[in-house]
C-alpha cells in the first residue's frame, strides 16, 4: 500500500501546481473562448473494488482517474469526454496489478446551483494490465499471462462543487468493465481543474460607439457616446467593478465608470461608455479611426481580475457637423479666441467713441461688426463640391463642413453657417447675446439688444422688425448680406423670420441655451494670424452706415415735429424738441440749427442749456459758460442751469465758482448734483467721491426738453 500513498502525495502536488498557475494564465482580451479554454480537466484519487473478477486474488485497491471534457456548442449541457485512469489492485500473493485504461464518450452536466453541478457519463475504450511483480500460484509456478489488454467500458456520475472559477471538489461513483478480466466499482473524491476558469468569463459584449465630432467633444463628458453590456459568465458574483476606456492618441486619460454593488453569476449590466476626447482633436484635419482599449476590473473570490476588450471608434475632422440637431452649431463659437477678441475689441472701441449714445449700444455694436467685416472683404461663398447647408440640413446623414471664426476670417468667406458662426462669435466676445435662426435650407442670426420688449416697442421706430422672445428683444440679421447695407440685412432677416415663423418653419436657438447641451469647443491651435483693419478703416465703414441707420430711425419723428412747427406761430419748444432729437442721435449741426432758431423766437432757457451742452461736448468751455450765464439771467435759481455752471467752471478750474454753484444748486434743487460726485469732491462736501474719467465726464450730457 506504500505505492498507493505515494500516488496520493503525487496527486496533491499536481493540484497545488494547478492552483498557482491559474493567476498567470493569459486571458483572451475580446471575451471569446477557444475550444481549449472551455476544457475541464479532472484529477481525482479514489478506491476501486473488484466486485467480479477472473482473478480471485484481487483485493481493494487505489485509483487515479483523469478526465477531460469539452461542451458541445449546440447542446451546452452535453460534453465530449475522454478519460485516462490508473488502477492499483493488490493481490493475495506477493504482487499487485496495474491497469491503465483510456475511454471516450458523452458526459451530461446539470447545474443545480451556481456552484454545484450533477453529472453522468458513459465511456468505451480499452485497457492494458500487468503484474507489478511476477505472480506465482501457491505451488510457486508463475501464471502464464503476466500482462495483456482488451476493450473496456464504464459509466458513472457524481457531484461537483466549485471552490474557485478554475478549481472544484467532487465525488464520483463509476462502474467499470475490463473485458476478460474483471468488473469493478470505483469511488473517487478529489479536485477538478477547469481551464475554462482561467479565461475570464467576465467580458464586454454589444460594444457600440457613435461617430465622434471634435467640435462637441465636451458633450461626451455629459452624455457618453458608447454603450456595452458587461456579462458575468462566472459561477461566482463579482463586485467593485470599474470599466475604463482609453484611446491614447485622442485622450489625455482613461474615462472610468464604476458599477456599485455586485453582479450575480449569469447576469449582465448595461453600461454607458464615456470617451472624453482631448482638445487635440480640434487639430484633426482628416477623419481618423481611434483604437480604444476597454478595461473591466473587478473583484472575484477576494482577487482583483481584469478583462480586456478592444474597439475602433471613428472620429470626424474638426470641422465636421451633422445637422440632426441644429444646436450643435453653437459649439463652433469662439468668443475667447484671441484673434476674434482683437478684432471685436477694435470695433467696440470705435463704436463706444462714435455713438450716438441715444441709439441702442448693442445695435450699434452689431452694425459695427457687420460693416467692418463687410469692408474687410468677408463674403458669402458656397464652396464647390461640398454639401450646402440646405442639402445637409435636409439629410442629417450628410456630414457638413462648418468653419471656426478664425478660419473664416482667414478665408475671407464662408457659407451661411460659417458667417453665422463668425458674426455670433464676435458679438458674444463683447458681451452681446446671440441666437441662431434656422428656416428651411438656411441659417442666420439674431443679436440681443439688451432691453425689454415693452421698452423696445416705444423706443425703436422699426419695432416691427424685431423679435420678442422670453422677455428679450432680438435684432435678426441676414449674415449672407455682408457687403450690403446693414439696414437691408436687418430688414431681410426680419422678413425671413416673420414669413417662416408664421408657418411654423422657423426655429430660434439662443447660443447660451445651446451651450447647456453643446458647450463651446474652443478654437483650433493652427489658425493663421489675421491682418486687422486700422481704426480709421473701421470708422470709415461705420460712420456712413450709422448715419443712414439714424436717418431711418428718426425720419418719422422729424416729419411729425416739422409738421407741428409749420402750424405754430412761436414754435420755440417744438424747435428745441427737434434739436434734442437730432442731438441724441449725434446730428450736432442739425441740432444746433434748431436750438439757435428757438432762441431767435424767444429767450428759451432749454435751448440755451442745449447750446451750452453742444459747446461743452466740443470742449469750448468759455462759449458754454456764456450760454449758461445768459440762461441764469433769464431764470435765476434754475437747478439745471446752476449744475451746468458748476460743471463748466470745474473744467475751467475755477474752484471757488464750483463751490458756489454746487451750494446754490443743492439749495435750489436738493440732490441735483448727486450724479456728479466729482463736483462735491471739489467743494469738500464729499471727500470720498472719486473724479470721473475725463472722457466720460465730458460726454455725460442731459438734454433739456422743457423750461
Amino acid at each position: 500500500m506504500h505505492r498507493f500513498a505515494a500516488f496520493i502525495l503525487l496527486l496533491s502536488s499536481c493540484t497545488s501546481s494547478a492552483i498557482d498557475a491559474q493567476t498567470q494564465t493569459p486571458q483572451q482580451p475580446d471575451g471569446r473562448e477557444s475550444i481549449l479554454s472551455l476544457m475541464d480537466i479532472t484529477a481525482t484519487p479514489g478506491i476501486e473494488y473488484p466486485i467480479q473478477s477472473g482473478f480471485t486474488l484481487l483485493n481493494l485497491g487505489g485509483a487515479m482517474d483523469m478526465k477531460a471534457s469539452v461542451p458541445l456548442p449546440f447542446l451546452p449541457w452535453l460534453s465530449a469526454s475522454a478519460d485516462l485512469a490508473y488502477s492499483y489492485l493488490p493481490t493475495l500473493s506477493d504482487s499487485s496489478i496495474s491497469i491503465i485504461s483510456v475511454g471516450l464518450g458523452p458526459r451530461a452536466t446539470w447545474e443545480i446551483a451556481p456552484r454545484l453541478s450533477l453529472y453522468g457519463y458513459l465511456s468505451v475504450g480499452g485497457y492494458f494490465g500487468f503484474f507489478n511483480k511476477t505472480a506465482v500460484d501457491p505451488t510457486g509456478l508463475a501464471y502464464p499471462n503476466q500482462q495483456g489488454g482488451d476493450p473496456s467500458a464504464g459509466g458513472g456520475g457524481g457531484f461537483t462543487f466549485y471552490l474557485s472559477p478554475s478549481l472544484s471538489m467532487g465525488v464520483d461513483a463509476d462502474l467499470l468493465w475490463y473485458v476478460g478480466m474483471n468488473l469493478g466499482l470505483r469511488a473517487t473524491i478529489g479536485t477538478s481543474f477547469h481551464l475554462e476558469g482561467l479565461t475570464r468569463k467576465v467580458y464586454l459584449e454589444k460594444i457600440q460607439f457613435e461617430d465622434l465630432y471634435p467640435s462637441i467633444y465636451k458633450k461626451y463628458a455629459k452624455k457618453p457616446p458608447g454603450s456595452a453590456v458587461l456579462a458575468n459568465g462566472e459561477r461566482f458574483p463579482i463586485s467593485d467593478v470599474a470599466v475604463s476606456i482609453f484611446a491614447k492618441d485622442f485622450m489625455d486619460a482613461p474615462t472610468t465608470i464604476k458599477i456599485p454593488g455586485r453582479i450575480r453569476p449569469g447576469s449582465s449590466e448595461p453600461l454607458d461608455l464615456g470617451l472624453l476626447l482631448s482638445r487635440r482633436a480640434l487639430d484633426l484635419k482628416q477623419s481618423a479611426l481611434a483604437n480604444a482599449e476597454i478595461r473591466a476590473e473587478y473583484s472575484i473570490n477576494g482577487r482583483r481580475e481584469t478583462s480586456l476588450s478592444y474597439c475602433t471608434v471613428r472620429i470626424f475632422n474638426r470641422n465636421a457637423i451633422s445637422w440632426d440637431d441644429d444646436r450643435k452649431v453653437a459649439s463652433f463659437l469662439t468668443p475667447t479666441d484671441p484673434e476674434v477678441l482683437r478684432f471685436s475689441n477694435l470695433i467696440a472701441g470705435v463704436v463706444r467713441d462714435a455713438g450716438p449714445a441715444a441709439l441702442n449700444q448693442n445695435l450699434r455694436m452689431a452694425l459695427g461688426v457687420f460693416t467692418t467685416l463687410s469692408s474687410y472683404g468677408i463674403k458669402y461663398v458656397i464652396v464647390p463640391n461640398t454639401p450646402t447647408y440646405k442639402d445637409a440640413s435636409d439629410n442629417p446623414r450628410i456630414i457638413d463642413f462648418a468653419a471656426f471664426s478664425g478660419q473664416t476670417l482667414s478665408y475671407k468667406g464662408g457659407d451661411c453657417s460659417d458667417l453665422s458662426i463668425l458674426v455670433s462669435s464676435m458679438l458674444e466676445s463683447v458681451g452681446i447675446e446671440t441666437a441662431f435662426i434656422t428656416i428651411p435650407g438656411h441659417i442666420f442670426i439674431a443679436a440681443s439688444l439688451g432691453v425689454a420688449p415693452e421698452a423696445a416697442k416705444t423706443t425703436f421706430s422699426s419695432a416691427n422688425d424685431l423679435i420678442y422672445r422670453d422677455g428679450k428683444t432680438w435684432l435678426p440679421l441676414e449674415v449672407t448680406m455682408l457687403g450690403s447695407r446693414f439696414g437691408e440685412a436687418w430688414r431681410q432677416g426680419a422678413r425671413e423670420w416673420q414669413e417662416n415663423n408664421d408657418t411654423g418653419q422657423a426655429a430660434f436657438y439662443p447660443s447660451h441655451d445651446c451651450w447647456a447641451e453643446y458647450d463651446m469647443s474652443g478654437a483650433p491651435s493652427d489658425v493663421a494670424s489675421i491682418d486687422y483693419p486700422s481704426r480709421s478703416e473701421v470708422r470709415a465703414a461705420y460712420d456712413p452706415e450709422i448715419s443712414a441707420l439714424v436717418d431711418g430711425e428718426i425720419d418719422g419723428k422729424v416729419r411729425d415735429l416739422t409738421a407741428r412747427i409749420a402750424k405754430i406761430a412761436m414754435p420755440a419748444k417744438e424747435r428745441n424738441d427737434l434739436g434734442v432729437l437730432y442731438a441724441r442721435y449725434g446730428k450736432t449741426k442739425e441740432a444746433e440749427a434748431q436750438f439757435l432758431a428757438a432762441l431767435d423766437l424767444s429767450e428759451y432757457v432749454p435751448a440755451m442749456l442745449n447750446l451750452s451742452n453742444i459747446r461743452f461736448i466740443q470742449g469750448d468751455f468759455n462759449a458754454a459758460l456764456a450760454f449758461l450765464q445768459r440762461a441764469e439771467r433769464v431764470a435765476p435759481g434754475n437747478g439745471k442751469v446752476l449744475v451746468g455752471l458748476a460743471r463748466v467752471n470745474y473744467e475751467l478750474a475755477n474752484a471757488a465758482q464750483v463751490d458756489k454753484y454746487v451750494a446754490y444748486a443743492e439749495k435750489s434743487d436738493p440732490g441735483s448734483t448727486d450724479k456728479f460726485p466729482y463736483l462735491r469732491q471739489q467743494s469738500g462736501v464729499n471727500t470720498g467721491a472719486r473724479a470721473q474719467d475725463t472722457l466720460a465726464r465730458r460726454t455725460d450730457i442731459q438734454w433739456a426738453t422743457e423750461q
